[in-house]
């Protein structure tokens, strides 16, 4: 694999955040199920520029290469694999033990947050002093918490547990090894940025946060009782991820009916998008014919 393969095209637009690298990889047929693969080619890539790098100060070459590899493309690669991941840890901590912690999902998704956008967790002392400089939150509830149930049946994970568990899942999913997340003791660790992984878990798991200053990237607080930085209070809401391209006509969703069908109560008819693509596909399929922005 060269590398203006996996390059943007002459005048095609960058990706800048997950979604737009999710369709960025689609729209050239290929699937997230291989952003490892296309992770670790980056790795070999970057290596080869530092090596080119090297051989120049030393002399062995006069010219560098003309291209280079983009480092942003590994850090875009290996956010999205966290937050895809981190998206199935958190649906294992709340059905875990029959559903237990989802009675208080509001606790668990905080101490979770908290924990992945941290480096470090707060000792005793470290609690003490910050709420002593801050004052403790007046209010740490939300309409997200049912009832005070769980006990030790519903544990609240740690930042090192957290991490722990992502780091496998990637392993699992992508058969991947983080360098960037979750690898602080290399220096690729400063080309971390917390914000956007934040942004983008939020957008995987339907997570809705106030917009406020969080201090994220510092040391983390997870327990029962509150969390820090991200506490229970600043959990605005929690809203299904729908993934589908048919919808029954109520309120949200436009369907798109045609002749005949429009008179059939059908709970599935196409949106308008999807069926403008199945056609388009439709017709160059019988024609056999390929697109020209995928090669399909």
């Amino acid at each position: 694999m060269k590398k203006h393969w996996i390059r943007p095209r002459k005048g095609a637009q960058i990706p800048v955040d997950g979604n737009s690298l999710t369709q960025y990889l689609h729209e050239r047929g290929v699937n997230c199920r291989y952003l490892g693969r296309l992770a670790s080619l980056a790795v070999e890539e970057e290596s080869a520029d530092v090596q080119d790098e090297t051989d120049l100060l030393s002399g062995k070459v006069q010219t560098l290469p003309r291209r280079r590899m983009p480092e942003c493309w590994l850090e875009l690669l290996e956010c999205e694999m966290v937050a895809r991941s981190a998206k199935h840890v958190l649906d294992e901590y709340l059905i875990e033990n029959g559903g237990t912690a989802a009675s208080q999902p509001s606790t668990t998704l905080a101490s979770f947050l908290s924990a992945l956008m941290s480096t470090s967790e707060e000792s005793a002392a470290d609690t003490e002093n910050r709420l002593t400089q801050q004052g403790p939150d007046s209010d740490d509830s939300t309409p997200l918490t049912l009832f005070n149930g769980g006990g030790e049946n519903a544990p609240v994970r740690g930042h090192a547990q957290v991490q722990a568990d992502i780091t496998k899942e990637v392993g699992i999913r992508f058969r991947y090894s983080l360098r960037l997340y979750n690898n602080q003791d290399t220096n690729d660790a400063s080309r971390t940025s917390l914000l956007p992984l934040l942004r983008r878990v939020c957008q995987r798991s339907g997570i809705r946060l106030y917009a406020k200053n969080y201090n994220i990237g510092a040391k983390s607080l997870c327990s029962m009782n509150s969390s820090y930085p991200i506490a229970v209070s600043d959990i605005a809401a929690v809203v299904p991820i729908m993934k589908h391209a048919a919808s029954d006509g109520r309120e949200g969703f436009v369907p798109c009916n045609n002749g005949a069908a429009a008179a059939n109560a059908s709970l599935h008819v196409l949106l308008p998008d999807a069926k403008h693509a199945y056609d388009t596909a439709t017709m160059l399929c019988n024609e056999k014919r390929f697109c020209s922005c995928c090669g399909f």
